[in-house]
């Protein structure tokens, strides 16, 4: 049984999303006195994981500067299609290297691979996938973010959002339901697709605003997939119906309430 971090569903009352999102779920970076506090646990954690965790949990032996240069590459793609070859030219490592480093990490619960939709598709789509470091603590200490108002700020605030939406569903997720995302090569993208079996039950937009439009791209894919349920995913607004019949709602609401109707 996988042990999560600490989602937004189970804070305090009282408490929102911000300090679970900018400080990660691991309970002593998120329940820490201070955001410099939290800072320094978390700079321990990915020490001793680089140097030394990892290694004894697979019975390998790293370059540890190569694996620390390739976790921050990754926080700086968080979320982006995946590619091997251009990590492999930027660290001077062969790209099966790099594809066992992406395993380890995804093995050590540290990164997470989203799979591309592609079951009966009529257009040409990608199909590799994309990859997200599971924990935004993490990822914003790699960056070097310091608090909440600096991560605001930040071009990988948008990503970052995503991922941690993206990590809440997951943690959430009811059986028999799998997530996936659809991008087609002329640039109509869903954040997340939710499966059942092959049949698409749910398509997931996701936004950093609370002020919402249905994105052209994404009515595109709900042409496409034509989904049972069609879900636009903000920080904080109320719940409506937008255009395309789209659901408007908050990530609190969709873990509450949406998530449970679709298994």
């Amino acid at each position: 049984m996988e042990l999560t971090g600490i989602g937004l569903t189970e804070l305090p009352a009282g408490d929102d999303y911000r300090i679970n999102w900018f400080r990660g779920g691991f309970p002593n970076a998120l329940l820490a006195g201070s955001d410099a506090e939290s800072r320094e646990w978390l700079n321990n954690l990915i020490r001793s994981y680089v140097e030394r965790d990892l290694g004894h949990l697979f019975g390998v032996t790293f370059d540890v500067s190569t694996l620390r240069n390739f976790w921050s590459m990754l926080a700086h793609v968080n979320g982006n299609i995946w590619n091997a070859e251009t990590f492999a030219r930027s660290l001077g490592i062969s790209a099966p290297t790099v594809l066992r480093y992406v395993s380890f990490l995804e093995g050590g619960y540290l990164v997470r691979r989203l799979a591309p939709w592609f079951v009966n598709a009529k257009k040409r789509l990608i199909k590799s996938p994309k990859v997200y470091i599971r924990d935004t603590g993490i990822l914003h200490r790699l960056l070097n973010i310091s608090d909440y108002d600096t991560l605001l700020g930040h071009p990988v605030v948008g990503a970052s959002w995503e991922g941690y939406v993206i990590e809440q569903i997951f943690q959430r997720l009811p059986q028999g339901l799998e997530l996936y995302f659809y991008r087609t090569q002329a640039g109509a993208e869903c954040d997340l697709v939710i499966v059942q079996g092959i049949t698409p039950m749910a398509c997931v937009e996701i936004k950093l605003t609370n002020a919402p439009s249905v994105s052209r791209g994404f009515i595109s894919c709900l042409e496409d997939l034509q989904p049972k349920f069609k879900y636009l995913i903000t920080p904080e607004s109320d719940t409506y119906s937008g255009s395309a019949d789209v659901t408007i709602t908050n990530l609190q609401q969709f873990l509450s309430v949406f998530l449970k109707q679709l298994s």
